[in-house]
């Protein structure tokens, strides 16, 4: 019994060792092409995240839209995050959540201090867009404001 157990803990090791070695063979600088490979790999998968996203947003707009009550506020901030995330070449949803996007359409927030209230607006979210989103909410209350009276 002790024998088989030496022979397995002798075969694990050496898979293990084998497996090490197709690591450092991979990682090696001699083997740029593999490193090149990878890259085009992520990015063609980023890609298709991206176009999946783009997708996935319209589904949601139109299977959404009785949650929403600011719908022109939605197409607006859908565009932006759209554009956005292009420019990025990013997926949409890591611009800005649908959680966050649904909220702000909900009740549009007027301040940063509001903004951050709503879920999915975290500290680097409103760091890095918080000013621009309420720049786009604030045309929208403006234009909304000027249809009403």
């Amino acid at each position: 019994f002790r024998a088989q157990l030496l022979l397995k803990s002798e075969e694990r090791k050496k898979k293990s060792s084998v497996k090490k070695e197709k690591k450092l063979k991979k990682v090696s600088p001699a083997n740029s092409s593999y490193e090149e490979e990878e890259k085009e790999k992520e990015k063609e998968k980023e890609a298709a995240d991206y176009q999946y996203s783009e997708e996935s947003e319209q589904e949601v707009s139109l299977a959404g839209s009785a949650d929403i009550t600011h719908p022109l506020l939605y197409q607006q901030l859908a565009a932006w995050r759209r554009q956005e995330a292009r420019e990025l070449g990013r997926p949409a949803y890591t611009v800005l959540s649908q959680a966050a996007l649904l909220g702000i359409c909900r009740q549009p927030p007027v301040n940063t201090r509001e903004l951050k209230q709503i879920r999915g607006i975290g500290p680097k979210t409103l760091e890095k867009y918080g000013e621009r989103l309420i720049e786009i909410i604030d045309g929208y209350l403006g234009l909304a404001s000027n249809y009403s009276n």
